[in-house]
């Protein structure tokens, strides 16, 4: 038996179940001591907020950010999207002024040069001598043949002035043009086009003395034939093929009619020339199997006037085309940055 004392009243307990049953389905707060953290305990009845579960886990704004404008759709792009490929260098620039003034000097030298070597009958002996005329004519114009006998010589310094001008500027035009081009797609400058431009090969054969010794002539024309070789393999074949590359033409090896006849019909001409001094000997007793005939002078005159005209042709086309693809790369940059033109 229970003792009485450790007899339970009724009605304390059925008070005491009431009191159980009537408390809330909640749980104490537990007390903080110490560096404990606080952990929150939502009621599960509650709505979500906007966003859902993972919305209090949104990055906050940034100070920087904080209370300006939304960003534009350009600036987005800026960030998100790809970064236009362009098809020409960084800081490529239009090549078409400079062939407007290769064209105007071309054009004016034309006019002067034909006025300069039209003979006179009272023309002006001083200044620019027949022999220097003879060395720029032969430098720029090459294959043509204007000795200026009987002109006035003031009139051929101004004809030695502007081709000297058209010179300049054809290289300016094709050194823009190399400089558009990538690193791997064509590049170069104006030392490349300085030397596959102009005929630097006859320069043994004009330049010195005008009546040269036996020994001293052959000398020049075996330097002359030599230097076709080294300026036509070495400049004039990466000129071409890096000028056709600078406009991302297909079927490149075209490029090789830029060079190859040229240097064939040269060399046949300069390599005649050196052979038969050296064949012929000094009082010219033996006979030279190897003769510059006028069949191949004019096969001379031809290639070079046909390749000069070749290259002319392929230096518009190529302007024409990096102008308008350095356009279309500055309209995708302004489009990538956001930016309206």
């Amino acid at each position: 038996m229970a003792p009485a004392d450790s007899t339970v009243d009724e009605g304390s307990a059925s008070d005491g179940v009431s009191t159980l049953d009537e408390q809330p389905d909640t749980m104490a707060t537990p007390a903080v001591t110490g560096n404990q953290p606080i952990t929150a305990v939502s009621d599960p009845a509650a709505p979500l907020p906007a966003g859902g579960p993972l919305a209090s886990r949104a990055i906050p704004e940034s100070p920087a950010s904080a209370g300006s404008a939304p960003a534009a759709i350009g600036s987005v792009a800026k960030f998100h999207a790809e970064p236009p490929v362009f098809a020409y260098a960084r800081h490529a620039k239009s090549p078409l002024p400079y062939l407007a003034a290769a064209v105007v000097a071309g054009s004016a030298s034309v006019l002067v040069v034909r006025w300069a070597v039209q003979p006179v009958n009272f023309g002006r002996q001083g200044g620019w001598s027949l022999q220097w005329w003879d060395r720029v004519a032969v430098f720029f114009l090459q294959a043509e043949n204007l000795h200026g006998l009987g002109a006035d010589h003031a009139r051929l310094a101004w004809a030695s002035a502007i081709l000297l001008l058209l010179g300049i500027s054809l290289v300016l035009l094709t050194r823009r043009i190399g400089q558009n081009s990538k690193a791997d797609e064509g590049y170069f400058g104006a030392i490349l086009a300085t030397c596959s431009l102009f005929a630097w090969w006859d320069l043994p054969s004009v330049i010195g003395h005008q009546s040269p010794a036996y020994g001293e002539e052959r000398f020049r024309l075996a330097l002359a034939a030599m230097l076709v070789l080294i300026q036509f393999i070495f400049a004039r074949w990466a000129f071409a093929h890096k000028l056709w590359r600078s406009g991302g033409l297909p079927l490149e090896p075209i490029a090789f009619l830029l060079w190859v006849p040229q240097l064939v019909a040269t060399f046949w001409y300069a390599g005649s020339l050196a052979y038969t001094k050296l064949a012929v000997g000094k009082h010219g007793h033996h006979h030279s199997p190897w003769r510059d005939t006028p069949a191949i002078d004019r096969l001379w005159q031809w290639s070079t006037r046909g390749t000069g005209a070749a290259i002319a042709v392929l230096i518009v086309v190529v302007t024409v085309i990096q102008h308008v693809g350095i356009r279309a790369d500055r309209a995708a940059e302004a489009e990538y940055k956001g930016v309206t033109i």
